[in-house]
């Protein structure tokens, strides 16, 4: 019993320890972007616009959107997001031409007050019919401050939504519209981006 109230008062703390950290206002440089879209998800997109994924032009979009979710939502937020060309020539970048730099190298190039990694992944829950599907969006925030290597914390968010898998399941990624509607992708993607900020500027 006194094992499981240590371990109770451990968890506590280390949550509270996630949420300590308020970003508003500060400096962050993208280090890395990973993106998983799960074979089933990645199945849905295709039925519903073959063509969108079968490019690399495409591919880049996608990876382009969804990273934008996050980071508009950051700056609407009051976050400094710097630019995904600040480092110059000082580091490379991916096949979808995000910064690709290790920690290491990143804090030697002073180029911001903070580096971070997201992470983001797209996995289907289940199919609730021929018409909905229920997919979960995880997105891990791994910040650095620009004097060490070791990460500040890790922020992890998982939101669970329910799509309509219609003509306007890709809207956003797929045509030009002022509202993404409830029930889209682009929507599921957002519900997770504003979870994920919320908790970085402590809101």
């Amino acid at each position: 019993m006194k094992k499981f109230a240590l371990l109770a008062i451990a968890v506590v703390l280390a949550t509270a320890q996630a949420l300590a950290y308020d970003f508003t206002n500060k400096e962050l440089a993208l280090i890395s972007l990973n993106l998983d879209l799960k074979k089933d998800v990645r199945e849905i997109i295709e039925k519903s616009n073959p063509s969108f994924l079968a490019s690399p032009k495409g591919e880049n979009k996608f990876h382009f959107l969804c990273y934008y979710s996050v980071e508009s939502s950051m700056k609407a937020k009051g976050v400094n997001v710097l630019p995904l060309q600040c480092f110059g020539n000082k580091a490379t970048t991916n096949s979808f031409g995000f910064p690709d730099i290790a920690i290491t190298k990143a804090v030697k190039t002073n180029v911001s007050k903070f580096y971070y990694k997201l992470d983001i992944e797209i996995a289907l829950i289940q199919m609730v019919d021929s018409s909905k599907a229920k997919i979960s969006v995880k997105m891990t925030f791994t910040p650095f401050r620009n004097t060490s290597i070791i990460p500040m914390d890790k922020i992890d968010v998982d939101v669970e939504s329910e799509v309509t898998l219609n003509e306007a399941f890709l809207d956003g990624f797929t045509a030009n519209t002022d509202e993404v509607k409830d029930g889209s992708l682009m929507w599921a993607i957002n519900r997770a981006s504003d979870k994920l900020t919320k908790i970085m500027v402590q809101k």
